[in-house]
């Protein structure tokens, strides 16, 4: 659990380091730290004066973030607190009344922002949906997103002292932001770092960024390749439907936008063997020339998966990697003879990705793959069951709209696709995506199938001459998985600190493109002492780009 939380901050770009409890409960917190951060399920034990040490560092101006069930068990023996948890006035309300109310304590409900909490946690685009008790939160493939929850009590909501930033629809406080003495608190009443566990990364990301950078003020190392923040628009190219389509978009010219990530399942069929619907790369002289020409022209070529769609996307499992492990192959080589080099990326058929698949992957090359889990994040090492599932590939978690994410969902649910207002809502989806990721600086996957795209291609040019608007204005990039990938490997290896308004940055092989925010900095007090890199004004923050070089210091004259 720790390891999900450590993950995610780095993944956010923020340093931590982890306090050792029983030191603490000697000793009290050591020095005055930035921020103090209490994640869920592994630290639901702790002493009294580990609890008092809390009180007095939020009390003094400290921050502190309070994950969930952290603190609720004495650490003597494991018991709830007789009351309540001990940590009730530092949240600011009465939770986990466990004498009360036993094991109805724990609730599950769905969760709904407040206009504040849309704003302080940077909700994406289509991430919410709205309700007549406000937006609720959603993600790719289910109806409703229930999550768990400690029944809460006694909130006062005084703007003075509190902002609530969610709450469930039965009433329970999910994100409130305290303030406590000259300090504040900020409490996530779900379980994040589980939930990051089991591949819903989304609250613990947002909530992070939140406390780091507003509520601590720490420095971050950015997420994007020059701070730019970007989309990787991934098409998936599923079978022989896909050739007109693709034929009416390219006359289009929207290839001449991008690069885009364009995936291609290869074999003669899709929904069984011999019904000979598929694109059948090895034998299309059009597709394999297609191909050749995408690439040339710099978008990514990858492998759709099995070779034969639906059959393997609604067929494979954990038990099965015998009989559809050679679809991978035959797909691999296809791409890879039309290509003339094998692709290194990944989407699964219909989302569908057996813990086998990761595997073959890895053997095989690839660097990055599609996700239908941690739906709303950026590239990021996934976990699922409990587990990392691999160490070298990073996974890209398609940008829901709502629970669907392509246009042939919003089609199929809607009762007139040319006025339905969520068809219209999905008209704008892309082009606020694309406002979002620049504004934010990061980067987020969303993708789409040719047929539907050749249906709407006045949307389709939305978004292009929207994007276009913001690269000329050099706030926006298109990426491809591959370059991301590389860009988020060699960040991982990057030592770097901020101390004492000094920046200091060194890398193995290059800084180039590493990018920091400092906040509450000036870039006039700032220069560059040793390396190469650009120093630009953002707000309160300086953005400080390497340009190139192994070291870089960044500090007063």
């Amino acid at each position: 659990m720790l390891d999900a939380w450590t993950g995610a901050l780095s993944e956010e770009g923020f340093q931590a380091s982890r306090l050792d409890v029983a030191s603490v409960e000697r000793s009290g917190l050591p020095g005055r730290p930035a921020g103090v951060i209490l994640p869920d399920s592994a630290l639901a034990r702790i002493g009294d004066k580990t609890v008092a040490a809390l009180y007095d560092y939020a009390r003094d101006g400290g921050r502190v973030l309070v994950a969930f069930d952290a603190g609720t068990l004495r650490a003597e023996d494991g018991a709830y607190s007789s009351l309540r948890s001990r940590l009730s006035d530092l949240v600011g309300m009465s939770y986990a009344q466990y004498s009360e109310e036993r094991a109805a304590i724990f609730r599950s409900d769905t969760l709904l922002l407040t206009p504040e909490g849309m704003a302080a946690l940077a909700v994406q685009p289509g991430k919410t949906e709205a309700t007549p008790s406000g937006p609720e939160l959603k993600t790719y493939g289910y109806d409703h997103l229930r999550y768990p929850m400690l029944a809460t009590h006694g909130i006062e909501l005084d703007p003075t002292h509190n902002t609530l930033l969610a709450r469930s629809t039965a009433g329970n406080v999910v994100v409130l932001r305290h303030r406590y003495g000259k300090g504040e608190v900020l409490f996530m009443n779900v379980p994040a770092g589980y939930l990051k566990t089991r591949s819903d990364g989304y609250m613990l990301h947002q909530g992070l960024r939140l406390f780091m950078s507003d509520m601590v003020g720490a420095a971050q190392l950015l997420p994007v390749p020059d701070g730019i923040g970007g989309l990787v628009m991934n098409v998936h190219i599923d079978s022989g439907a896909a050739v007109r389509p693709l034929m009416a978009l390219e006359e289009r010219g929207t290839f001449k936008s991008g690069p885009f990530s364009l995936h291609f399942t290869a074999g003669p069929d899709t929904y069984r063997p011999g019904d000979k619907t598929g694109l059948n790369i090895a034998n299309n002289p059009w597709a394999q020339a297609f191909i050749r020409r995408m690439d040339a022209a710099g978008h990514e070529i990858g492998s759709h998966g099995g070779w034969s769609h639906n059959e393997f996307g609604l067929q494979a499992s954990e038990s099965n990697a015998e009989r559809f492990e050679p679809y991978l192959d035959w797909n691999l080589a296809s791409i890879t003879q039309a290509l003339g080099r094998p692709p290194i990326v990944y989407s699964a058929p219909v989302g569908n990705q057996p813990l086998w698949t990761n595997r073959w992957m890895e053997r095989n090359g690839f660097v990055a793959y599609y996700d239908t889990g941690g739906s709303g994040l950026g590239p990021t090492r996934a976990w699922r069951d409990g587990r990392r599932v691999d160490a070298t590939l990073w996974s890209f978690p398609v940008a829901n709209f709502r629970s669907v994410a392509t246009f042939e969902d919003i089609e199929s649910n809607a009762a007139s696709p040319e006025h339905d207002e969520e068809v219209i809502a999905y008209r704008n989806f892309t082009p606020q995506m694309i406002d979002y990721v620049a504004t934010q600086r990061v980067a987020r996957l969303t993708y789409f199938h040719a047929p539907a795209a050749a249906r709407h291609l006045d949307v389709v040019d939305a978004w292009v001459t929207h994007s276009n608007a913001l690269k000329s204005q050099g706030r926006f990039r298109w990426y491809r998985m591959d370059e991301l990938a590389a860009f988020m490997s060699r960040r991982e290896g990057t030592t770097w600190s901020w101390v004492g308004g000094t920046l200091t940055a060194r890398h193995e092989q290059s800084l180039a493109g590493l990018t920091w925010r400092l906040p509450h900095a000036q870039s006039a007090k700032l220069v560059v002492r040793d390396g190469d890199a650009q120093l630009v004004q953002d707000g309160d923050s300086v953005i400080v780009r390497a340009k190139a070089g192994k070291q870089l210091t960044v500090g007063p004259p």
